[in-house]
């Protein structure tokens, strides 16, 4: 009886590891095709403009010959519930562009019902003039997207009666801190770009090294990487909703084709969506990539989820939002490349079943193992088929490993680089939590139900979290740096 148990067991063992092997395979081949062409570009980038000069560093950037007197950037911050940091993140913010040569002008939209955030922005407002309060005319939370739209309405009421017109708007979160070169990136790339985003620098939470600090492990490799071949490909590039500053023109013309709505309240995923549709109407797009005067990489810094409910749900509204209802709602690409790049965004699910049938695979084995062991059941050999594919899977997933780890080093040093591998499980597992919990809420969308926007919480601020940034290898592969030793031959 028990032999015909565990024989069965043993049948379903190895059909579960050829099943799970060859799409572990097909997967790990589409991500090493990225890695190959990013270490391609890289190189004949690096031969190309790198031979007889160093990168130039944000502080060099030439200044405009002349800045429009009223012209300014018009920072958009939407926030529901923020009243414990927003005060930190205004202050912050003003202090750190004190000595900014570019004019700004901060809006923060916040609803009627969050009269904590209300009195926060009002205080800050106050000694600020450049701060101003927007209550949008809904109780919250709507969307982000609902948000930023009385944001963009409040902008165009400002102009036509202060006669100042934005040359760009700047989109932030409450929990974001903003580099003091970030403006004169933006002055500087926009002038042939549409849209340019900063890398995200995730500061982890000390009391929560790994479910908060994967997001260092995951941005880092996709900001240095994926954002700049999707960028070498002119492909769609998404937008991150942080660190990204668009040109008004352009969101101008969204707006012109959606009744003056240029962010859609329909979308979850409005940040994402924005940089595919800016793609789509011809507009180009650029990841800025660069290292300050001290050497610290210029971005965003931004604190993330720290607890696995409040990660499993942001990742769920992620997926959700770009792999299952973006899908939906944007289709496919014109070419076969941003086809490909928009595979890479909408895998995820897909990639979490697999995984958690990876998970089913390891509890498997291990009783067939342990029954093996106990003499209850015979080894048997396993097929020539499964070894060679668990070779190249193990091979693949190294790799996988090093890559992920040497992204981490180059941000943070060593210390998150040896944290980023058992991190990987920590992802993983969020992943497939957050896959159940979207399909969920997908399948509600079908049957006619609306999305619900689930905000994330912000608790921290990373002005608390002093991590320090590896220059070593940064700024290698950035547009802006290429394009101005061009015009400078440098």
């Amino acid at each position: 009886m028990a032999e015909n148990i565990f024989g069965a067991l043993t049948i379903i063992l190895y059909e579960l590891m050829l099943f799970c092997g060859f799409w572990i395979l097909i997967l790990a081949l589409d991500d090493v095709a990225v890695d190959i062409y990013w270490f391609y570009k890289r190189r004949q980038r690096k031969k190309l403009y790198y031979h007889s000069a160093p990168p130039m560093r944000s502080n060099q950037l030439p200044l405009p010959q002349s800045i429009a007197p009223k012209s300014l950037f018009a920072f958009f911050i939407p926030t529901w519930n923020e009243g414990s940091i927003i005060a930190q993140m205004l202050n912050n913010l003003t202090s750190t562009l004190s000595h900014t040569p570019f004019a700004y002008k901060i809006y923060v939209g916040a609803y009627p019902n969050d009269p904590d955030g209300i009195k926060q922005i009002k205080l800050a407002a106050r000694i600020n003039p450049k701060i101003t309060l927007v209550i949008c005319d809904k109780n919250g939370p709507t969307t982000k997207a609902n948000c930023l739209n009385m944001i963009w309405k409040a902008l165009q009421t400002d102009e036509l009666n202060s006669g100042f017109k934005a040359q760009a708007i700047i989109l932030h979160d409450a929990e974001d801190m903003v580099h003091a070169d970030s403006l004169a990136i933006y002055a500087h790339l926009l002038r042939r770009h549409a849209f340019v985003q900063l890398p995200v620098i995730p500061q982890p939470v000390a009391k929560s090294p790994f479910i908060s600090g994967h997001y260092c492990d995951e941005f880092a490799e996709s900001h240095a990487k994926q954002m700049m071949v999707r960028e070498w490909l002119s492909t769609g590039m998404p937008m991150a909703g942080v660190g990204c500053a668009i040109n008004r023109e352009w969101i101008a013309r969204l707006a012109l084709q959606h009744h003056n709505l240029p962010f859609d309240e329909d979308s979850l995923t409005e940040d994402y969506e924005l940089g595919i549709k800016l793609s789509q109407m011809g507009a180009s797009g650029a990841i800025a990539d660069m290292l300050d005067a001290h050497g610290e990489r210029v971005g965003t810094k931004s604190c993330f989820p720290d607890k696995m409910e409040n990660a499993v749900k942001q990742k769920s509204r992620w997926l959700l939002g770009i792999a299952l209802n973006g899908w939906d709602r944007l289709g496919w690409g014109a070419s076969p490349m941003d086809n490909w790049m928009r595979m890479q965004d909408r895998k995820g699910p897909f990639v979490a079943i697999i995984l958690f049938a990876c998970y089913i695979l390891i509890i498997l084995s291990g009783i067939i193992w342990t029954a093996q062991a106990f003499g209850l059941t015979q080894q048997k050999p396993l097929p020539h088929s499964a070894i060679i594919l668990l070779t190249l899977n193990a091979i693949f997933m190294l790799w996988r490993v090093i890559m992920r780890a040497s992204f981490t080093y180059r941000l943070y040093g060593l210390k998150q680089s040896l944290y980023s591998v058992p991190r990987i499980f920590i992802s993983n597992l969020i992943a497939i939590l957050a896959v159940r919990r979207a399909i969920w809420a997908y399948v509600k969308w079908l049957k006619g139900q609306r999305l619900i926007w689930e905000k994330t919480s912000h608790l921290h601020f990373p002005a608390t979290a002093q991590m320090h940034v590896n220059p070593a290898h940064f700024g290698h592969d950035n547009a802006l740096n290429i394009a101005h030793e061009k015009e400078q031959n440098i």
